[in-house]
């Protein structure tokens, strides 16, 4: 009986010695450097910064305070990034990297399998939960009205062997969500609506908008069509197609242009079109 005391009680010494040591003489400064360095040679244009980076238990890496840079703007933010990689997918000869981000008051997590000899081939996977639009670095970047929701979700990536062969898939939700303009639109000052659902597919540097549904109290809205993604993301090629359905108490919104909704909106509603590129988008009726 005494023996098995001491054995647990040295068993616990050395694991409690070996975890403190592993903290502390934790190499964040290299580790850090070691990722900055290949996420800053990844995308050009684009730099990763990290305030610090710490082990964490069950055995892996947290990143804090993660900002991403695009032409040397502030382009997106998270508070921490954990990442743990999964032991048993050694065995398959892949390395699967499960990871949990938060950031804009909301959650993502995932995972990230790829080859363990050398490759270019990536797939990743992820759900987003609770992320608020109002605080994203990027939409207010591109965007020049304050926006608001509730975004959630999931997508898939996948890189194959050639780099230039990604595609990705998503489905997401806005909920609560909202535009309000720095100038009113023909009289309306911001738009509402209870949920948008939205569907992309991307293939090379093609993104295509499946649809973008919304539904509000003033009107309802159906998008489609596709973005060339251009290396500058601002010159970025749009082609966009939708209608919108107005209700009576958008009409009441819009005394200008009333008698104008009226004679253009019948059963399919208003049609419009988005043209131009991301940075200059111009917007005409059908």
């Amino acid at each position: 009986m005494k023996k098995t005391k001491k054995r647990l009680l040295y068993s616990v010494y050395i694991i409690t010695v070996t975890v403190f040591f592993l903290y502390y003489l934790f190499p964040s400064e290299d580790v850090k450097d070691y990722a900055l360095f290949y996420a800053n040679k990844a995308v050009p244009d684009v730099k990763v910064a990290i305030e610090n980076v710490e082990p964490t238990f069950p055995p892996g890496l947290l990143f804090n305070h993660i900002t991403i840079y695009y032409h040397g703007k502030p382009f997106f933010k998270a508070e921490m990034l954990r990442a743990i990689p999964g032991i048993l997918s050694l065995v398959k000869k892949e390395l699967t990297v499960y990871f949990k981000s938060s950031l804009y008051d909301g959650v993502v997590k995932g995972k990230v399998a790829m080859p363990l000899k050398k490759s270019n081939r990536i797939f990743v996977t992820a759900d987003i939960d609770g992320i608020q639009l109002s605080t994203m670095l990027a939409l207010k970047e591109f965007i020049p009205h304050n926006l608001s929701g509730v975004l959630k979700g999931a997508v898939t990536y996948l890189r194959e062997e050639n780099s230039n062969q990604a595609s990705a898939e998503s489905d997401l939700q806005l909920i609560d969500c909202g535009i309000d303009f720095m100038t009113p639109l023909y009289g309306i000052e911001n738009i509402r609506f209870n949920e948008i659902d939205a569907g992309f597919v991307l293939k090379g540097n093609r993104l295509k908008l499946e649809r973008i549904t919304g539904s509000g109290d003033d009107f309802d809205a159906d998008i489609s069509g596709f973005v060339m993604i251009m290396n500058k993301m601002d010159k970025s090629i749009l082609s966009m197609d939708g209608e919108i359905s107005p209700h009576p108490s958008l009409l009441g919104k819009m005394a200008q242009a009333k008698n104008f909704i009226k004679s253009r909106s019948g059963r399919k509603g208003i049609g419009f079109r988005i043209r131009g590129t991301l940075a200059r988008p111009t917007f005409s009726l059908k």
